[in-house]
């Protein structure tokens, strides 16, 4: 009878073994599938949700809510400083934010992520540094210059007024876009999830848009317009 009075480790049950190892293997490949990594993550969770499903329409809301707030400080500067202010130029800046910087601007943020990470052998941080150098030479002048040359033909000025008021307008916007917008892409390029990118671009153009007015006493091409992004 020994045998009933002797002493063993108990066995345990095998699903009480094989289930944490099953949990932990099916985690391990949903983590090996889905690319969850610190990075992968903030993708996924940041590209989700509104403004993944209304990539454009985001874009346009706040491109065209920014510049009407933008363009309405603006006016109440220009009223400050004894000019007479104008709804007209309010409505033709949030017509534009729309157009521009939304849908067109949202376009190509679109179109840059997909050119540029064609290039698979380049690093994380090159890519992110070429994405700022190709905004800042070849989407910056388009769109600033798209802003300086609409907004006289809106008021009903000449073609060749308006493209006369955007050369000479243009350098030094551009001056301000490298010390606005280029860091503000360092940082969106690096870390924002692409359906962000516009909207936020969006509120920066706000404030750049009423500290261009704070800084422009004798352009009113600029300020009076709110351009900006």
């Amino acid at each position: 009878m020994s045998w009933l009075t002797r002493s063993e480790p108990p066995l345990l049950p095998r699903a009480s073994v094989a289930q944490p190892l099953l949990a932990v293997d099916v985690a391990s490949r949903r983590l090996a599938v889905e690319g969850y990594t610190p990075k992968g993550r903030r993708r996924a969770v940041g590209s989700s949700g509104f403004l993944d499903r209304h990539f454009y329409l985001s874009a346009v809301l706040a491109g065209a809510v920014t510049r009407l707030i933008a363009g309405t400080l603006v006016q109440l500067l220009v009223a400050h400083r004894g000019g007479r202010p104008a709804l007209a130029p309010i409505l033709h800046l949030t017509l534009l934010g729309a157009v521009i910087g939304g849908v067109i601007n949202a376009g190509w943020y679109r179109w840059l992520d997909a050119a540029i990470e064609r290039w698979r052998g380049s690093s994380p941080r090159l890519q992110v540094l070429l994405k700022v150098a190709v905004s800042y030479a070849c989407w910056a002048p388009v769109c600033n210059s798209a802003y300086l040359t609409a907004m006289p033909l809106l008021r009903g000025e000449s073609l060749a007024a308006a493209v006369d008021a955007a050369r000479r307008s243009l350098g030094r916007l551009m001056l301000l876009e490298a010390a606005c917008f280029a860091p503000y892409n360092l940082f969106a390029f690096r870390l924002l999830p692409l359906p962000l990118r516009a909207p936020v671009q969006s509120l920066i153009a706000l404030f750049f848009s009423v500290g261009l007015a704070l800084l422009t006493d004798d352009e009113p091409t600029l300020y009076e317009e709110g351009i900006g992004g």
